[in-house]
């Protein structure tokens, strides 16, 4: 996560497979950061999220059915 001078916004990105991932800008740096780290779950440990996704939307249904 790094701050554009020029742009006045936060970016993200990050390597994967030797490729850099371009994830956008932000207005704030919290912003930038969470978008960093749920990419990098998501590349990183695609199962896990998908497991934990369904765990949401489990309880999301609880909570508003």
């Amino acid at each position: 996560v790094s701050f554009s001078k020029e742009r006045n916004k936060w970016f993200a990105q990050f390597k994967f497979n030797k490729t850099r991932v371009h994830l956008g800008r932000f207005t704030t740096k919290l912003e930038a950061a969470c978008a960093r780290r749920m990419a990098e779950l998501v590349y990183y440990y695609p199962r896990e999220c998908i497991r934990n996704h369904a765990d949401f939307l489990k309880i999301q249904q609880k909570i508003n059915p």
